[in-house]
């Protein structure tokens, strides 16, 4: 095992992530969506489209919203 593994300490030294930590967001923003859709659609046959179209509006919400905040600031 590398000594860089060995010394490694999860919570207390964390992983430098600035450059692309907005990535990690869209993993977490479908499985919001997948499993609020799961706990809402009275049938699951559904639940991918709307999943998705539910991750979409949200993205788009983001979107929008992060580019009014920059152009306010």
């Amino acid at each position: 095992m590398p000594a860089s593994l060995a010394t490694y300490r999860p919570f207390i030294d964390p992983l430098d992530v600035d450059g692309w930590w907005p990535l990690l967001l869209l993993p977490l923003l479908f499985a919001v969506a997948l499993v609020y859709k799961t706990l809402k659609l009275p049938t699951l046959d559904r639940l991918v489209p709307e999943s998705l179209k539910l991750a979409g509006e949200v993205l788009a919400a983001m979107v929008a919203l992060a580019l009014l905040l920059r152009w306010l600031t």
